[in-house]
């Protein structure tokens, strides 16, 4: 829907990348440019650490 509104590529975010059954393959086949996730759990889209907010979390 966004690539029929204009948009030249779409990105996504999540914090979890829970990417079950397939998940990961269906997104990149639905045509998005690229899928950023923490290594909270490790995938191939694990693209930043939440180790620093973790560690602040658990100081507290």
């Amino acid at each position: 829907m966004l690539k029929d509104g204009g948009a030249r590529s779409v990105h996504a975010a999540c914090v979890h990348g829970v990417f079950a059954s397939g998940g990961f393959a269906r997104l990149a086949a639905a045509g998005l440019a690229s899928v950023a996730s923490s290594d909270t759990i490790e995938s191939a889209a694990s693209a930043y650490s939440a180790a620093g907010m973790i560690a602040a979390a658990v100081k507290k």
